[in-house]
């Protein structure tokens, strides 16, 4: 071995040998006090964590900006997911979400009844933040106001079928008169004047 690579090895064990020996050079720093025990206190266990819950719903106002627009297919295979996520960890979070998705395919009475159902819930916990509950009852509002404006147009069309439907008949009525007018009575036609 090398007379240079020896020395190396010993300035290399030399200041290594140290640090791993716990610093005996240096003179230790006295052990800070033991603080006393906090007082235990028992708290409801919360199934949400209620960190910044703005901060949260301004994450759930950007979901259901960003799956707004979805539909068929798309809006389908959303649902699947967030209902399979829900079923894994029932949050208030989850339950909002797959209610606004539902609420987009709210043509369906069933999905507009599971909508309503989980919102219901949202606003019944004991421990959803306020912001929660809040939106729960805006979209269960919408909801409610999207059930009712179907509802008037389903009337309405349903009206305009019965009135299309007597406006053929009296089509109908005056196309029969107006043939018999032009018909002959006896094999002999009227005179015309």
């Amino acid at each position: 071995m090398p007379a240079s690579s020896a020395v190396r090895i010993v300035v290399i064990a030399a200041v290594v040998l140290p640090l791993l020996a716990g610093c005996q050079w240096w003179p230790r720093r006295p052990a800070d006090p033991v603080p006393p025990p906090l007082p235990q206190v028992n708290l409801p266990v919360q199934r949400e964590s209620p960190v910044v819950p703005h901060e949260n719903l301004a994450m759930l106002i950007a979901y259901f900006v960003r799956v707004g627009n979805l539909s068929g297919a798309a809006l389908q295979r959303e649902i699947a997911m967030m209902d399979a996520k829900l079923h894994i960890e029932a949050t208030a979070a989850r339950r909002l979400c797959l209610a606004y998705l539902l609420g987009q395919a709210a043509h369906k009475a069933e999905n507009r009844k599971r909508a309503q159902q989980l919102l219901s819930e949202v606003e019944q916990e004991l421990y959803t933040p306020a912001d929660y509950k809040d939106l729960a009852r805006f979209l269960a509002r919408d909801l409610q106001q999207y059930a009712a404006q179907r509802e008037s147009l389903r009337a309405e069309q349903q009206q305009r079928l019965q009135l299309q439907q007597q406006l053929d008949a009296l089509k109908d009525i005056e196309r029969k008169i107006s043939e018999r007018k032009a018909m002959p009575i006896d094999g002999v036609e009227e005179p015309k004047p």
